[in-house]
Parts: structure tokens; sequence; C-alpha cells
């Protein structure tokens, strides 16, 4: 699979989701969390909102268990 650029220049139309989304797999790629705690802190958001996000990305096969974007 070819690696994506989620991040960049960002797209004005995006919603509120979609920029979460697009931020959790930019700050997987670049801070590399060693927990889930430590990506919540490092996004601003709560761990039960990251985990409902990682569920979604994991579903899709974009984010892998360990935190690493595929």
């Amino acid at each position: 699979m070819s690696r994506m650029t989620w991040y960049g220049a960002q797209e004005t139309s995006r919603s509120g989701r979609e920029a979460t989304i697009a931020r959790v797999i930019e700050t997987v790629d670049l801070v590399t969390p060693e927990t889930k705690s430590e990506l919540a802190t490092a996004m601003g958001i709560s761990e039960q909102y990251l985990s409902e996000l990682l569920r979604e990305l994991k579903g899709d096969d974009i984010v892998k268990k360990g935190y690493v974007v595929d």
C-alpha cells in the first residue's frame, strides 16, 4: 500500500471529525506515542474520543494496534 499524506495543506471543507481523524494519523506518524494516553494528551482530546477514532481507523486498516500508520 502506498504511503498517503494525511497532513499538509488543510482543506477548509473538512468536517470537525474528519479533521480530527487526519490529526490522529499525523500525530501517530510524527510523534509515535507509546500509549493511548500519551496520544490523547498530545492531541488535546479525551481518551474515550480517541478510542472511538482509533477503532474506526483500525477497522479501515489505516492504523494498527501499536499506533502505526499503515
